[in-house]
């Protein structure tokens, strides 16, 4: 018993050293081929001369944003996106999705105001859809916000803040 002692204790030791980060086991990453991430923003009710809402679909080939105006096309502009870009971004997109947190369920909102929402699919651990009602929420409001500067990249080579203009 006296031999068995102190090599179970080293055993112990030895298994509660180890470095359990379950959360990087449970990463899965994602696949730059089969990635895809679309983002839409729907503007706030204001005349259609001053209302631009736009939907932003990005893969592994291609930027595409479409910008409207109550359903008007006002652009439809496609550029392609180098294999290497498209790989940074797919390798950076789980921690910057667990950065984003997580979006406040608003109950009463308003009538009007502006709204985004996030979709990734086939990304491994950041697969993700998520709703901003940015009304009456600082919280969505911040989230998209940072949406909006995850796709910044992206939203310049399509010249999104041209198209914004009134």
């Amino acid at each position: 018993m006296k031999v068995l002692g102190p090599a179970l204790l080293v055993t112990v030791l030895s298994m509660s050293a180890c470095n359990d980060d379950s959360d990087a086991a449970d990463a899965t990453p994602a696949d730059p081929a089969a990635t895809t991430v679309h983002v839409h923003f729907t503007d706030s009710s204001v005349p259609p001369e001053y209302h631009r809402s736009w939907d932003l679909t990005l893969d592994q080939d291609t930027v595409h944003l479409v910008v409207d105006s109550y359903g008007d096309v006002l652009a439809d502009e496609t550029v392609e996106i180098s294999a290497g870009r498209w790989k940074d971004f797919v390798a950076d997109l789980d921690d910057a999705v667990d950065e984003l947190g997580e979006p406040e369920d608003v109950e009463e909102g308003c009538t009007g105001g502006t709204a985004m929402s996030l979709e990734v699919q086939d990304a491994g651990s950041a697969s993700t859809s998520m709703d901003l009602d940015n009304c009456a929420s600082d919280t969505n409001r911040a989230i998209s916000d940072e949406i909006e500067e995850l796709v910044e990249p992206f939203t310049s080579m399509v010249g999104l803040a041209g198209h914004l203009d009134t």
